[in-house]
């Protein structure tokens, strides 16, 4: 299966996401949820990857995609979901220049 991230644009309720599913089924396999956040800012409240994609690496790979949102947009990313604090601690040169303040 290729692994495609789509990205669902925020919603009247201010909530969006990135989400991988499966094109066969249309069953979602993974995705990070976000809202509206203060200043302009997004943010990340949560992550869930299906037993069927785990060991891929797809919870960096859907937090990259919002980087790359928030770079391109100029915004900053607000992590509240664990994965995602443990994440940009982990690795917080990745994310450094997106994580808000």
């Amino acid at each position: 299966m290729e692994i495609q991230i789509h990205h669902q644009e925020m919603n009247a309720s201010g909530e969006g996401m990135w989400f991988v599913k499966d094109d066969e089924t249309g069953e979602t396999l993974a995705k990070v949820v976000y809202h509206a956040a203060d200043a302009g800012n997004i943010s990340l409240d949560s992550t869930v990857v299906s037993d069927k994609l785990r060991g891929k690496n797809m919870g960096k790979r859907l937090v990259n995609e919002a980087a790359l949102y928030a770079r391109a947009k100029n915004i900053k990313l607000v992590p509240v979901c664990p994965f995602i604090v443990a994440l940009f601690e982990r690795v917080p040169d990745d994310y450094r220049d997106v994580e808000a303040a």
